[in-house]
């Protein structure tokens, strides 16, 4: 059985623009992350062929590797995982890290990108709850961390 990918991508879009709007948001102001973490290079091309853009990979490695395999300018690639310090010298060719969460990896990352003269988009992830076991800033950090 084959699956249609389009019609599953324009469902999916439909459901994030109802509840856009039921939550007073625009639509075209919510960006859709397709997460192809297990999704191989061939499905991530169908997504693509349907009119997607937007595209989360946790690890590093893999991303540079779908990022080679998938090639395409308008393409923009989401690093969602957390990013290990030594890896900082190859997160260049995504479009925005999602797991900015501790001062020694923005340290890393801003020296990096003084050194080559480039600059990274990033969200900072906070650790509203204060759970040892969950990663981010600190709630009572994160002023600070912006500053």
């Amino acid at each position: 059985m084959k699956i249609d990918v389009a019609r599953n991508l324009l469902a999916v879009k439909q459901r994030v623009a109802k509840a856009a709007l039921a939550a007073g948001k625009a639509p075209e102001d919510i960006t859709l992350v397709a997460v192809s973490k297990l999704a191989s290079p061939d499905s991530v091309r169908a997504l693509v062929a349907a009119g997607h853009r937007d595209f989360g990979e946790n690890r590093v490695q893999d991303g540079l590797r779908k990022v080679a395999e998938v090639a395409g300018d308008n393409l923009r690639w989401h690093l969602i995982g957390r990013v290990q310090t030594n890896k900082v010298k190859y997160i260049s060719p995504f479009h925005l890290v999602h797991s900015l969460d501790r001062w020694e990896l923005a340290e890393k990352m801003s020296n990096y990108a003084l050194k080559m003269g480039i600059q990274f988009q990033c969200l900072l992830q906070v650790n509203v709850a204060a759970d040892p076991a969950k990663a981010g800033i600190s709630l009572d950090e994160a002023d600070d961390f912006l500053a």
